[in-house]
């Protein structure tokens, strides 16, 4: 399992158990850098702890003062969810707060699905 959540950037979190928390590390969608791997797949049952602790503080997480992006990240952080998965398979559940027209309307029509 893995856990991404996105806004102007991705947001990519480590839950190893030997961490006191979750770890976050942030890409810009516009650099493209590789996706980082190392510690982002975890054991449910390893980081429970964690991972609830993490839930808990996400609603408070991002400052709401910073401006909404002018557009949706939401393909851009599908895109980097099913790269993080190429190279192991899995399933990727996305859970958006609100969604616009055009993300709809763009998943319908994208390759991948």
């Amino acid at each position: 399992m893995a856990l991404i959540t996105y806004d102007t950037h991705v947001h990519y979190y480590n839950l190893s158990p030997g961490l006191k928390q979750a770890a976050m590390i942030v890409q810009s969608f516009d650099m493209n850098p590789p996706i980082p791997r190392e510690h982002l797949f975890f054991d449910l049952e390893d980081c429970r702890n964690n991972l609830l602790a993490l839930l808990d503080a996400l609603p408070n997480s991002f400052d709401s003062s910073r401006p909404e992006p002018k557009t949706s990240n939401f393909l851009r952080a599908l895109d980097k969810a099913w790269a993080m998965l190429s190279h192991v398979g899995g399933k990727v559940l996305l859970f958006q707060s609100e969604s616009s027209v055009s993300d709809l309307v763009l998943l319908k029509i994208c390759s991948f699905w």
